[in-house]
């Protein structure tokens, strides 16, 4: 639920008008002071502001279905510091098994007196809505930045394409032209057998390790930032496996993440592939969606792209490093206080609504499981996944950004406390 609220101060028995956008998503972000990360659960979210400001075109745009457009927020953070201005697209949620209705968007207007109860004036359905998060309207300070964070491990170094074709990754340079999915044929296996050993080895951990399928993201990067000398994380070293490694390689990558999409990189999931024989031989399917409206678009562009020489994701040239989820934290893991960075609540490091988007997660649970609170915090979560992209005319120094993130548990992040 997004809520804004226009002031006017009142003349005589002149009511106040308030404003109020409501939105129903997957979930809401929380924030788990434990582990020093966002997760997410079923909840309200709620912002107060100038709608004037915050809530563009609330009662003349997004009220009716465009060719190509699909019902989504669309979120404007604070500007990052290494990716510039940033849109943000956060699908709705289904509500079609709940009130009959594919989604639910709508804006409503009441009125407010002194000692009196609001009293319902009015009320839109929409498709759509922008949300613009200004420092000066949310009460944050001009200190506040946006930055990535997934949940991701590394494990593969990065790898030269050296064939593809639109979203179809073919060989990549591994001491001469190998099959895409080389590395992750040996790589998962051995990861997944690591980590069986600990949960026998900790009881604790066992609790709280996912043994299921695992998802693969492939970071696909310009030639540029591998061959400039831009720092990557090194793979998860699973021959010499511990748990807390995982934690601690997730962190580092987030740290290299901003730079990598500020550069043109994109976050893709492997849909499928491996195996075969032959001319097939370890094909990997890449996900090539980068935009919620119209995704048949980026599959038909990225097609052509391949044909007209840029190679579409797969590009020859281009450099790819493969991704998993990282393992889950035991019940055991603390953060300390003095090593928090994302706290909202924390007065000396975010005075000011920290606002998330990002996908849903668990974090660890409570014992016994209770409703709780997230001061200072706002935001909304999608399980298909947020879009990122440029907003408007982006600096021709800067390469746009177009990229979809769906791994779990990950999010965007605006905070003071995301600054580096």
């Amino acid at each position: 639920m997004e809520q804004a609220e226009e002031r006017h101060s009142p003349v005589g028995i002149e009511p106040r008008i308030v404003y109020v956008l409501g939105a129903v998503v997957d979930e809401v972000p929380q924030y788990d002071r434990r582990q020093d990360a966002f997760a997410s659960s079923e909840g309200i979210s709620v912002l107060c502001g100038s709608a004037r400001h915050m809530l563009p075109k609330l009662w003349s745009a997004g009220l009716e279905p465009k060719p190509g457009r699909k019902p989504s927020l669309v979120l404007h953070p604070p500007e990052g510091r290494t990716m510039g201005p940033l849109r943000v697209t956060v699908p709705l949620a289904n509500t079609m098994f709940t009130n009959g209705k594919t989604h639910s968007l709508s804006a409503s207007r009441w009125e407010t007196r002194p000692g009196q109860s609001p009293r319902f004036v009015d009320r839109i359905e929409k498709v759509n809505q922008t949300i613009l998060f200004k420092t000066d309207d949310t009460g944050s300070s001009h200190d506040c930045a946006s930055t990535v964070a997934c949940n991701l491990v590394p494990i593969t170094k990065p790898r030269r394409i050296v064939s593809g074709l639109g979203n179809i990754l073919r060989q990549i340079d591994i001491d001469g032209p190998a099959p895409a999915s080389t590395e992750l044929e040996t790589n998962i296996p051995g990861i997944l057998d690591a980590r069986a050993r600990k949960v026998v080895e900790s009881t604790s951990q066992a609790e709280d390790t996912y043994s299921g399928p695992v998802g693969i993201w492939a970071l696909i990067m310009p030639p540029r930032y591998i061959e400039e000398g831009m720092p990557m994380a090194e793979p998860l070293n699973w021959q010499d496996y511990h748990a807390k490694s995982e934690t601690l390689l997730a962190g580092e990558t987030n740290g290299r993440l901003d730079l990598v999409l500020a550069a043109g990189g994109r976050i893709c999931k492997v849909l499928s592939g491996g195996g075969g024989w032959g001319q097939k031989k370890g094909l990997l399917s890449l996900d090539p969606q980068t935009s919620h409206d119209s995704p048949e678009e980026d599959d038909l562009e990225s097609f052509i792209d391949s044909f007209k020489g840029d190679g579409g994701i797969a590009a020859p040239g281009s450099y790819v490093q493969f991704f998993m989820e990282a393992v889950g934290p035991a019940r055991t893991d603390r953060t300390s206080a003095g090593l928090r960075r994302w706290d909202p609540a924390d007065a000396t490091a975010a005075p000011y609504p920290t606002i998330v988007a990002g996908t849903p997660g668990l974090g660890i649970p409570a014992s016994p499981p209770a409703a709780g609170t997230s001061p200072n915090l706002f935001g909304a979560i999608s399980s298909e996944g947020i879009y990122l992209s440029s907003e408007g005319d982006h600096d021709k120094d800067r390469t746009p950004i177009a990229t979809k993130i769906d791994s779990p548990r990950s999010h965007i992040v605006s905070s003071g406390s995301a600054m580096p």
